[in-house]
């Protein structure tokens, strides 16, 4: 931060000390996260998918929905994670009154299309990359063979919950399934592949934006 900034920001702690507010609020620090919160409805999921990571945005999709039920936006970009989690915080959007609309943005891997899924409506960014593999299971320690077998056949539960959600949601064609996804272990893809298979209803390409440069006369030439 530079001196002019510290400055600056001393300036407004003392404005909203005197409780004057107003220029305060808009004060951005060098690392402040902004613009998503209750006033947008809109919120963002840039993490891995964990317990801690589900409950915190759970809370938030259930704040924004006692509130009202008006759209809630959630911009996802995530690795994926635990599959649990994943499924915990799909359920939470199904659950919820307001219709929600997920924008994929970055990378939604793994557990991060199980989170897609649950959207009302799907868009993806022009660059976003789409990763699927088989479900992560973690938190678990062997200590028998029987507890093996009890593990092989929860893994078994949730590669198939995993998949004939993804293939309820998308209405792939069975043609398409066996050749890119059933049995894979590692497959990305692109937004206009994600379209195709019907992972999402629509991409976001920008428009071209008018800039119009004007130029500075100098002094020189006068």
């Amino acid at each position: 931060m530079s001196e002019q900034q510290k400055l600056d920001f001393l300036n407004q702690l003392i404005a909203a000390s005197s409780g004057d507010e107003s220029e305060f609020k808009h004060f951005w620090g060098p690392t402040d996260v902004k613009y998503f919160g209750s006033t947008n409805r809109c919120i963002s999921f840039h993490q891995p998918i964990d317990r801690d990571s589900a409950a915190v945005i759970c809370s938030q999709l259930w704040e924004l929905d006692s509130l009202s039920t008006d759209q809630i936006t959630l911009i996802l970009n995530t690795e994926g994670g635990d599959v649990d989690s994943s499924f915990a915080i799909y359920d939470c959007i199904k659950g919820l009154s307001s219709p929600v609309v997920i924008v994929a943005t970055g990378l939604v891997a793994s557990g991060g299309l199980i989170v897609l899924s649950a959207g009302d409506y799907r868009i993806s960014t022009e660059n976003c990359l789409f990763f699927y593999h088989q479900p992560i299971i973690s938190g678990f320690e062997i200590l028998s063979t029987d507890q093996m077998k009890s593990l092989d056949n929860l893994y078994s539960y949730y590669q198939v919950k995993m998949d004939d959600l993804l293939k309820a949601k998308t209405k792939m064609p069975k043609k398409d399934w066996a050749t890119f996804f059933e049995g894979t272990t590692s497959y990305y893809f692109s937004p206009e592949q994600a379209l195709k298979y019907g992972f999402i209803d629509t991409i976001n390409v920008p428009k071209k934006k008018k800039v119009k440069i004007s130029k500075k006369e100098d002094k020189n030439d006068k």
